[in-house]
């Protein structure tokens, strides 16, 4: 005579189920790369040991942020974006998935978006992949947390070279409350190799100032 479970017994083995399907869904997704820094909860303190990292998009949505998303845009397109953000400063960080420094660097602009945001300044990511890369670098971006205005630039590098007078990425551009480029930051001079806290005090500087 087969033996069956009793509906105390099956209730039991379905909760037991639950609870190893949730405690290893806490585990995925929370590897991270060399410099990456762990999520911070609403009053900036650090998550726990389990399921750190970025949020899913889930639960980014049910916290009532902006969803990261990525659109691919030509050159005139991008100025047109830029041009909405006029009576703001704007921060942009171009960049690309196959950059190694670009991706360590990358970082600080989510967390100069987290903290600057409120003062009225707008970051921005700027990507030179190509298009066929564009979930490879969407994949970075939402494992980074950008909730900000993300791009991926559909143009030959002598095209947004020339613009900006590029010579190698990453490069951080900021654009004064006119529109006008204030200010650019890159690796072109050895001596010379800016990091995101000249970006903050060239901030301090722009923001001190009357609009």
């Amino acid at each position: 005579m087969g033996s069956r479970h009793s509906p105390g017994r099956c209730r039991a083995i379905l909760v037991t189920g639950v609870i190893a399907l949730l405690l290893a869904g806490c585990g995925q997704g929370s590897s991270t790369e060399p410099g990456d820094r762990p999520a911070t909860g609403a009053a900036g303190s650090k998550s726990g040991p389990c399921c750190t990292g970025a949020p899913s998009t889930k639960a980014v949505l049910e916290a009532g942020q902006t969803p990261v998303d990525l659109k691919v845009v030509k050159l005139d397109q991008f100025i047109q974006a830029l041009e909405s953000y006029k009576g703001k400063i704007v921060v942009v960080d171009i960049w690309a998935s196959w950059c190694v420094p670009c991706k360590k660097e990358f970082p600080h602009l989510v967390e100069l978006h987290q903290k600057r945001a409120k003062e009225g300044v707008v970051c921005v990511s700027l990507t030179v992949d190509t298009p066929d890369a564009k979930e490879t670098a969407l994949e970075f971006l939402r494992s980074k947390g950008a909730t900000f205005p993300n791009f991926l630039l559909d143009e030959p590098e002598e095209v947004w070279g020339n613009k900006w007078k590029i010579k190698g990425i990453p490069v951080v551009l900021v654009y004064g409350r006119d529109g006008e480029l204030a200010r650019k930051f890159d690796y072109d001079d050895p001596d010379n190799q800016f990091t995101y806290d000249d970006v903050n005090k060239f901030l301090d500087t722009l923001l001190a100032a009357k609009p």
